[in-house]
C-alpha cells in the first residue's frame, strides 16, 4: 500500500442486476472482507477490519461519474485523490480513490506516487484479468454445484475480487509497488544544503607588533582580557637604546658647538663639515627618541584581547615585527566558513545559512554570505576557498572570536535523486573527459 494511506477504495462500474448474487458466494470469495455494495456500482475498500469512509465513498462516487482525469481535494492534513485507471487500450477499467496524510509529503510527491500506482495497477489488472477468470470461475462452480443460475458475468465478478486480492498481497507486487514508490520519490523536490565549517572572528582586528628588536619589560594583559584604547597591554626594555640616546645627543651637542666655532672664527669650510655631522647624527636621535616613545605598547581600538600570551615571555628577546597582541571588538564578528572546491559553484552573495557553534549547540544564527574570496588554502590535497559571512547578534551574546562551528548553507531545490548522485555523476564526467580521445 502507499505510504501515509488513511483509506482506498476501488470502484467497478457494474449493471445493477449484477448486484443480486447469492450470499453463499460472497462468504466464499477470497477476500469477501473487504466487498460491500451500493445501488449501481461495485467497489472495493481497504482497510477490511474497519467500516467504510463513507466520506471517500462518496468522492470516489461523484469523481467517477464526473470521469475526471484527476480529482483532488486537501482539508484537515489529508490528500483525497480519485483518477481512473486505465488499460494498455486506454479504456477505463475501474476509478482508484485514496486518501492520504499529508504531513509528510507535498501535493507534488503525492501526485506523482497516485499516477504510478494507477498506472501500475490497470496494467497489472488487464495482465492478471485471463489468468485469474478461470480460477473465479472454479471457486464459483464449487460453491454453487446446486444452481445453474449464475451466468457468465458473475464469474467475472469472482475473478475481479481475487484479482483485487492478488494486486494487494502478491509479494511481487508489493516489491514492484515499492519500487515504483521509491522511483518517484526520487523526483520529490527538497531545500538543497551545504555544510561547511564556520570560525568566528572580529569584524576587523587590530594587531600589535614590536616596533624594534629588544626585550620584553612587564605584561600588563592576558588573552580574553577587555582593553580600551590606547591602553598600556605591555612594556619594552630601553636600557640599551637610552644608553644609545645619551650618546647621540652628546655627540649632537659636540658638534653643534664646533659648528659655532667655526663659523665665529670664519672657517666656512670647518662649518661645512660640521653642519654634515650634525645632518647625520639628528635622525638617528629621532630615530631613538621614538623607539622610547614606542616602548609602551597599546591597544589602537576597544575590544578584547585575543591572541598573545606574553606573561611567559618577559626577559626574552624579540624581533622587529614579532606579532605580540591581537584585539577585535567584543560585540562585532564575521563569520569565514571553508568551502570544498566542489562546493564553491553554487555558492553566491546574499546568501543565508544557518550556524551552529560547537559552544553553543542549542542556539542558531542566520548569517549571510559575502561574495565568495579568490584566497584559497591546501588542506589534504583538497582546496578550500574562505568565503566571509555577516552576523547579526543580539547584545551581551556569549559570542567570543575564536569560537568554532557548522554552517549549513541554502543553495536552492534540488530532486532527492539528483542529491543522492550528483556526486558520482560529476565523477563519471571527469573520468569521461579525462579519457575522451
Amino acid at each position: 500500500m502507499i505510504p501515509d494511506t488513511i483509506s482506498a477504495i476501488i470502484i467497478f462500474p457494474k449493471a445493477a442486476h449484477k448486484l443480486n448474487v447469492h450470499n453463499n458466494l460472497a462468504k466464499n470469495l477470497p477476500d469477501q472482507e473487504v466487498i460491500s455494495r451500493s445501488s449501481d456500482v461495485e467497489f472495493l475498500t481497504w482497510p477490511a477490519d474497519l467500516p467504510v469512509d463513507t466520506q471517500l465513498l462518496e468522492f470516489a462516487q461523484f469523481s467517477a461519474t464526473q470521469n475526471n482525469a484527476l480529482s483532488c481535494v486537501h482539508e484537515n492534513h489529508l490528500f483525497t485523490f480519485s483518477l481512473p485507471v486505465r488499460n494498455s487500450e486506454n479504456h477505463i477499467v475501474c476509478h482508484l480513490s485514496i486518501k492520504l496524510s499529508s504531513e509528510n509529503q507535498t501535493k507534488e510527491s503525492a501526485v506523482r506516487v497516485i499516477e504510478w500506482a494507477a498506472i501500475w495497477l490497470g496494467q497489472l489488472l488487464e495482465q492478471k484479468q485471463n489468468n485469474n477468470l478461470l480460477s473465479a470461475q472454479k471457486i464459483g462452480s464449487d460453491v454453487l454445484d446446486d444452481s445453474d443460475s449464475i451466468s457468465q458475468q458473475t464469474h467475472e465478478e469472482v475473478a475481479e475480487k481475487k484479482l483485487f486480492s492478488d494486486v494487494f498481497c502478491q509479494p511481487y507486487s508489493k516489491w514492484l509497488l515499492a519500487a515504483v514508490i521509491i522511483i518517484a520519490l526520487l523526483f520529490v523536490p527538497i531545500n538543497y544544503r551545504i555544510s561547511a565549517s564556520a570560525t568566528l572572528k572580529g569584524k576587523i582586528e587590530s594587531s600589535v607588533i614590536a616596533p624594534f628588536n629588544g626585550f620584553i619589560k612587564e605584561v600588563l594583559v592576558k588573552p580574553g582580557d577587555k582593553v580600551d584604547v590606547a591602553q598600556v597591554l605591555a612594556s619594552l626594555d630601553v636600557t640599551n637604546i637610552t644608553l644609545k640616546l645619551d650618546k647621540l645627543q652628546g655627540d649632537h651637542q659636540e658638534k653643534q658647538k664646533m659648528y659655532r666655532r667655526a663659523l665665529v672664527e670664519g672657517e666656512r669650510g670647518s662649518a661645512e663639515i660640521y653642519k654634515t655631522q650634525l645632518s647625520q647624527i639628528q635622525p638617528n636621535i629621532d630615530l631613538a627618541q621614538q623607539d622610547i616613545n614606542n616602548s609602551k605598547l597599546k591597544s589602537l581600538i576597544k575590544g578584547t584581547i585575543i591572541e598573545g600570551d606574553l606573561r611567559d615571555f618577559i626577559g626574552k628577546p624579540i624581533n622587529k615585527g614579532d606579532l605580540l597582541f591581537k584585539i577585535a571588538p567584543s560585540d562585532q564578528f564575521r563569520v569565514v566558513l571553508d568551502i570544498k572546491e566542489s562546493y564553491i559553484r553554487f555558492i553566491d552573495r546574499g546568501q543565508l545559512a544557518s550556524l551552529k557553534l560547537g559552544s553553543l549547540p542549542n542556539s542558531e544564527q542566520i548569517i549571510t554570505l559575502h561574495k565568495p574570496s579568490p584566497i584559497f588554502i591546501e588542506e589534504n590535497n583538497q582546496l578550500i576557498y574562505k568565503v566571509e559571512a555577516s552576523l547579526d547578534i543580539e547584545k551581551n551574546a556569549l559570542f567570543a572570536p575564536g569560537m568554532a562551528g557548522i554552517a549549513k548553507i541554502n543553495v536552492g531545490s534540488a530532486s532527492i535523486g539528483w542529491y543522492l548522485f550528483h556526486h558520482f555523476s560529476d565523477w563519471i564526467q571527469m573520468n569521461w573527459w579525462s579519457f575522451k580521445p
